[in-house]
């Protein structure tokens, strides 16, 4: 089945492996390579020299906010998102190519381990699990700016349904048709992939990951600052200045964004 080819265009983040093995599978793609193994970024840009090197914030979700924010006005008409490992960690090979060929909206995740808790997460439906909306994965200790699932639907949303479970694809891989990366404004996406990479895997990731569902299927009204990427930014910045202990993290985003670094100045490698 390894022969047939999606219709997507695929968006790959790469960590120290080797994405041939999703490649086969593409018309075309835009690979990330944020390896931090030598002779695992020579390879890839051996084998696949328009591979963009990239800052490694410990996690894929800037890199495919960032290429969703950077052709916003000339998306595809179908991405998927993809981390280099998902046929290692979130899909088996056999479910994979089921669904890759797909043309309509597909979380994907299929873990046969998976192992369904009461009170706690459960499978939803083919690719998506349900999980009790406590945010109980965000590490306080790491004074994150936005500390719950909830505050960060209000902060980006105006009036939204608080769930009681949340449904995600865990390791965000997705495949999304055009119109629904359109529901979103294209400063949402730049000011998540700025809270995704404003320190090296911030506990906002968590969050982030398990809101993309929503992001892509929801229709909620967005708040105004919503509409402006540092606007946002700073929403998200002032979350943290209630917290005295972040007080000397909030100057620093602050000073940051006030020069004009944010995401994409300083993501890209040289």
């Amino acid at each position: 089945m390894s022969a047939l080819k999606s219709s997507a265009h695929f968006v790959i983040s790469n960590f120290n492996d080797d994405p041939s093995a999703l490649v086969k599978y593409s018309h075309s793609s835009t690979i990330f390579d944020q390896s931090d193994d030598p002779v695992a970024a020579a390879r890839v840009t051996n084998l696949f020299p328009n591979a963009k090197r990239v800052l490694n914030p410990g996690h894929s979700l800037a890199n495919f906010f960032g290429f969703i924010a950077e052709n916003y006005d000339n998306l595809p008409d179908l991405i998927a998102l993809l981390k280099s490992n998902i046929l290692d960690r979130h899909v088996t090979l056999e479910f994979f190519e089921n669904r890759i060929l797909t043309n309509t909206y597909t979380p994907l995740f299929f873990d046969p381990d998976f192992k369904p808790t009461a009170y706690v997460s459960s499978t939803l439906s083919d690719g998506l699990i349900l999980e009790v909306n406590n945010s109980w994965y965000v590490d306080l200790r790491k004074r994150p700016l936005v500390s719950t699932y909830n505050q960060l639907l209000q902060i980006i949303y105006k009036d939204p349904i608080i769930p009681e479970w949340v449904a995600f694809a865990p390791g965000a891989n997705y495949v999304v048709p055009r119109a629904q990366l359109l529901l979103a404004p294209r400063s949402v996406y730049e000011s998540l992939a700025w809270l995704t990479s404003y320190a090296f895997f911030p506990p906002e990731a968590y969050l982030v990951e398990r809101l993309m569902h929503t992001l892509f299927t929801a229709k909620y009204s967005f708040q105004p600052w919503s509409y402006s990427r540092d606007a946002l930014i700073r929403e998200f910045i002032s979350q943290g200045q209630s917290k005295v202990t972040n007080r000397r993290t909030v100057r620093r985003l602050l000073h940051s964004l006030n020069a004009g670094r944010a995401y994409f100045q300083h993501h890209r490698l040289p």
